[in-house]
């Protein structure tokens, strides 16, 4: 996540969280996702939207959500009123409050780049809606009505395909699961609570001599990875090899490390100054 994006998203949310608090401690918010047709105002109405149309929204809307949600899903309750046709999602006032500095950024900025990749795919399927069927989205929280994110065919909210690059990471965490008759995988569950699914090949997982479930395991992976904020596509994640793991302090084998690469030192006067220079700082 670039410097500009933290800064920019903390002072607007610091800025809804006071407004919030000002406002009472209702713990529940809507977002509207409100639709009409640029070209005939009132042609799209709560009887003429498709259930194909809706069925889409609602799984883009699950993913704008819960992008917001680190550690539990909220539940998100729906309902709809006509006025062209608002759909409107009630769920926690936070998740509300958090969602609201992200359209005002994006307003802002008039751009995806830097926002959670399952929120900027979603958003970019609207604004692909948006086009296709000359739809104008107009999406904002109960939190902040009158700032409002506006996706029409006018628009270009298109997320850029140079952001991900193929990387080698590291994940660490306990391993749930390993298998599958025809698409092989294992699933890792972090400290944090994160579940990822890796795919693997059956040979790697018959190689290995002893159970694997319920272990604590370091997993090294090749991986799509986002050049701006680190993010992995978690629907990429391929195994290269499983590590042991031991978290444990080992003082010996440090001091060990330390001794062997004390000689290579040797005449360095200012250790961070050489670092410096090895890197190519001023």
């Amino acid at each position: 996540m670039s410097i500009t994006y933290c800064v920019f998203f903390f002072a607007i949310f610091f800025l809804f969280s006071i407004f919030a608090l000002v406002n009472g401690n209702n713990q529940y918010a809507t977002i509207v996702f409100h639709i009409d047709d640029e070209a005939h105002s009132g042609r799209v109405t709560t009887e003429t939207f498709d259930i194909k149309d809706l069925k889409e929204l609602l799984n883009d809307v699950d993913s704008i959500v819960t992008s917001q949600c680190r550690d539990s899903r909220p539940t998100i309750s729906y309902s709809v009123e006509s006025g062209s046709v608002k759909n409107i999602f009630k769920t926690t006032r936070q998740v509300a409050i958090q969602l609201s500095a992200v359209f005002s950024m994006i307003v802002a900025q008039n751009s995806l780049e830097g926002l959670e990749s399952r929120m900027a795919t979603s958003l970019e399927n609207i604004q692909t809606n948006a086009k296709k069927k000359g739809y104008v989205f107009q999406i904002y929280s109960s939190e902040n009505p009158d700032s409002i994110l506006t996706i029409s065919p006018r628009t270009n909210y298109h997320v850029s395909q140079d952001i991900w690059i193929d990387a080698e990471v590291y994940l660490y965490g306990t391993l749930m699961d390993a298998g599958g008759k025809n698409t092989p995988n294992i699933h890792l569950t972090t400290d944090n609570g994160k579940n990822y699914t890796i795919s693997a090949t059956k040979d790697q997982l018959r190689k290995e001599k002893e159970n694997l479930l319920y272990k604590y395991f370091g997993v090294r992976a090749k991986a799509k990875q986002r050049i701006d904020t680190g993010e992995i596509k978690e629907d990429s994640l391929e195994l290269i090899e499983l590590l042991k793991f031991n978290p444990i302090f080992n003082e010996e084998y440090l001091n060990s490390l330390i001794k062997q690469a004390t000689p290579r030192w040797h005449g360095v006067v200012d250790a961070d100054e050489w670092v410096r220079s090895i890197r190519g700082y001023e």
